[in-house]
């Protein structure tokens, strides 16, 4: 007969185990492991570890070298964890992945090639599908202006889409995504358009004509060929509003916070 210890370990590691889930001691009793009940607890996680320490011994941490009674998985059966936390873990790959240990340096430059492609697939899948949205020099620069529209917080770029979207609140913001060919680049993008009109099918791209260049052209034309009507907006719509003191107030008056907004306000309060 086995001994206790080569019992347990035969039981961590071969021994189907759902039914000593639902019932500890009547499955110990019934598959001969009754001498060993008193590892068992009411608490199913501590069981588990009471069953490894018994097995196996307590294991070292990998990070802060300490002993430690942590398990690998929230269902406990994949024994030890190689940590005692998640931050000797994170302290832990961080060293493996020092210097030559590195696994970049370890890859072929086919294999990089071959993960590069992948990523930039994958991320473009996300972008067209709308799963993920990159943030612009715009976004970066100022940050997202967030405002109420027809009683729901609503999130834009640039003060000139709000006063657009305020101006024409059916339209859609950023839900067309279309992919172009850069001409700068040589590469395929994705393009995330400004407005949709559905009812005209018609995408609106807010641009100031200063940045109506190649890349614009390509996107114009993109966006032609699946069937759009395309329309630029540009500074000649909104020159029109400046010093309108109606629309500084419906403006102040929607977003959430007026204070992030005031520099970029200075151009509309102008003569």
């Amino acid at each position: 007969m086995l001994k206790a210890k080569e019992r347990i370990k035969h039981f961590l590691e071969k021994e189907p185990k759902n039914s000593f889930v639902q019932s500890q001691k009547k499955w110990f009793n019934k598959n001969g492991y009754s001498d060993l009940i008193y590892l068992l607890d009411d608490d199913l996680i501590k069981t588990k570890i009471n069953l490894f320490e018994f097995a196996y011994g307590k294991p070292v941490c990998k990070g802060c070298h300490k002993t430690h009674i942590r398990l690998r998985c929230k269902h406990g059966w994949k024994g030890w964890a190689a940590t005692c936390s998640d931050i000797c873990e994170i302290k832990w790959a961080s060293e493996r992945q020092k210097g030559k240990n590195n696994t970049s340096h370890r890859m072929t430059e086919k294999t990089k090639e071959s993960m590069k492609n992948k990523i930039s697939s994958t991320m473009k899948e996300k972008i067209l599908s709308g799963q993920f949205t990159p943030k612009t020099e715009n976004y970066k620069t100022f940050g997202m202006i967030e405002f109420k529209l027809d009683g729901k917080i609503k999130k834009v770029r640039s003060l000139w889409e709000l006063l657009y979207w305020l101006e024409n609140d059916k339209l859609e913001y950023e839900k067309i995504r279309i992919e172009y060919f850069d001409e700068l680049t040589n590469k395929n993008k994705i393009y995330i358009t400004d407005f949709f009109n559905s009812e005209k099918n018609e995408i609106i791209e807010i641009k100031p004509k200063k940045y109506q260049d190649i890349r614009f052209e390509n996107k114009k034309k993109a966006c032609k060929e699946q069937g759009f009507i395309f329309t630029v907006i540009d500074e000649s719509y909104f020159n029109k509003f400046k010093n309108d003191t109606n629309i500084i107030s419906k403006i102040e008056s929607c977003v959430i916070d007026a204070e992030k907004i005031k520099g970029r306000m200075k151009w509309l309060k102008k003569v």
